[in-house]
C-alpha cells in the first residue's frame, strides 16, 4: 500500500511538474462573457445558370408558304453559362406565342415547313423553333423541358435560336408576337 501511495505521488509530482493536467488549459482572462468565432468554407451545392441575354429580336419576317419556309435566328445570340461549382444539366422549353390579337401554337411536329404537319394536313396559327447549342446541334424547342446536355462548371455557351413562321393564313399580320425559352438547370 505504501509502495502505491508512492508512486502515486511521485506521478503527481512529474505532472506537475511537466505542467500536465486533466483540466483544459486556458488562455483567456476570465470574465462573466466569452465567445467563440467559427470558420466555414462554402462550397455552392445548388443549379446555378447564367444568361447573356434575355432577349433576342428575329425581326420583322413574311408568314411562311406551304413551298417555302420563312424563318430566321434570333439577334443578338443568347449564351448561359454553367455558373455552379458541378456539372449541370441545362433543359429547354418554348411557350405558345401571344400578341394583341393573336396566338400562335408551338410545334415540332411539322416536317420542316409549319404549313404542314407530319401528315401532310394544312396548319394555321403554328409556329416552330428551334435552338444549335454545343455539342448537340440543330434540335426543335417542344413546350415540354427537354435536357440539351451536360456542361462543367463555369462552361459558356452559345444558343442560336431560330423562329420558324406560321403559314398564311394564321392570325398577326403587322403585331409584334411574343414567347419565351425558358432553360432550367440542375446538378447533374
Amino acid at each position: 500500500m505504501t509502495r502505491v501511495r508512492v508512486l502515486l505521488l511521485a506521478a503527481l509530482g512529474i505532472a506537475t511538474a511537466l505542467g500536465v493536467s486533466v483540466m483544459p488549459a486556458y488562455t483567456a482572462t476570465p470574465s462573466d462573457s466569452g465567445s467563440v468565432v467559427g470558420t466555414v468554407t462554402a462550397l455552392g451545392g445548388g443549379a446555378c445558370l447564367q444568361l447573356s441575354n434575355t432577349s433576342a429580336s428575329f425581326g420583322t419576317l413574311p408568314f411562311s408558304t406551304r413551298t417555302q419556309l420563312s424563318a430566321a435566328q434570333g439577334n443578338p445570340t443568347p449564351s448561359f453559362q454553367n455558373c455552379g461549382n458541378f456539372n449541370e444539366t441545362i433543359s429547354i422549353a418554348g411557350t405558345d406565342a401571344s400578341g394583341a390579337n393573336t396566338s400562335w401554337h408551338l410545334d415540332s411536329g411539322f416536317a420542316g415547313n409549319p404549313c404542314i404537319d407530319a401528315r401532310g394536313a394544312a396548319q394555321i396559327n403554328v409556329y416552330g423553333l428551334e435552338f444549335n447549342a454545343p455539342p448537340v446541334g440543330q434540335v426543335r424547342i417542344t413546350k415540354t423541358a427537354t435536357p440539351i446536355s451536360t456542361y462543367g462548371a463555369g462552361v459558356t455557351t452559345p444558343l442560336a435560336l431560330q423562329l420558324d413562321m406560321p403559314c398564311v393564313g394564321s392570325s398577326g399580320d403587322g403585331q409584334v408576337v411574343s414567347f419565351s425559352v425558358n432553360l432550367t438547370a440542375a446538378v447533374a
